[in-house]
């Protein structure tokens, strides 16, 4: 299960996320160094 939480802030110019790491299968589970959040535009 992915755990992702957003909000807005700064009188809604401001996005702020944040996502676990962790990636299973059904016999292991592991916390990689990656990110399962996307940036969506250059500048954000």
């Amino acid at each position: 299960m992915t755990l992702c939480i957003a909000a807005l802030a700064d009188n809604r110019k401001t996005i702020l996320m944040a996502a676990d790491r962790l990636v299973s299968v059904p016999f292991i589970e592991a916390e990689l160094e990656t990110s399962k959040v996307i940036p969506i535009h250059d500048d954000w």
